[in-house]
């Protein structure tokens, strides 16, 4: 689930960037500073360090993840909560693979259906779980409406948002 939220991080990442460019920014401005970006993707750990990454891929990816966190604290304790420096569970020719596999799709927003395309399939595999373990689907998921407005409860502002959220979704199943 990390490689796929640090791909899609660092594809929305990339996308605002060339928006800035076209809106008349220099490069330098659009990739660098972190103030034009919801989440910022530092150079060290954007998606081209985890698709070079030859050997010990699970410590690079443990790395990127904390560079992430680093530079957005809003995604604290988001990343960094799966360890994939352990070859035994994570051997790099796996991880290897994985990363291949994520390279091709583009996850742009302008490129998905929807931006919450991944929390809705997320919630669709939880809706097919509990229908087959014969539970109601309530014992394994908070439906979407109530993160929402427990989200507005909090009335998180514009740049806790993202975190708020994260939590609730993270949190409630």
């Amino acid at each position: 689930m990390s490689l796929l939220f640090l791909k899609r991080l660092n594809d929305s990442f990339e996308e605002n960037a060339e928006k800035l460019i076209k809106q008349g920014k220099s490069k330098n401005e659009a990739y660098e500073n972190k103030r034009r970006h919801t989440f910022f993707v530092p150079k060290e750990a954007r998606w081209s360090v985890l698709a070079s990454a030859a050997e010990n891929i699970g410590e690079t990816i443990d790395h990127v993840c904390r560079i992430i966190e680093r530079e957005n604290p809003d995604l604290d304790g988001v990343l960094t909560n799966t360890k994939y420096n352990d070859k035994r569970k994570y051997p790099d020719d796996k991880l290897r693979k994985l990363i291949s596999h994520f390279n091709s799709p583009r996850l742009r927003n302008e490129d998905l259906e929807s931006t919450d395309i991944f929390g809705d399939a997320f919630e669709y595999l939880l809706e097919q779980f509990a229908d087959e373990t014969k539970k109601s689907g309530g014992n394994f998921f908070t439906p979407k409406e109530v993160v929402r407005l427990l989200v507005n409860l909090v009335e998180p502002k514009e740049h806790e948002y993202m975190r708020s959220y994260l939590w609730f979704r993270w949190h409630a199943y």
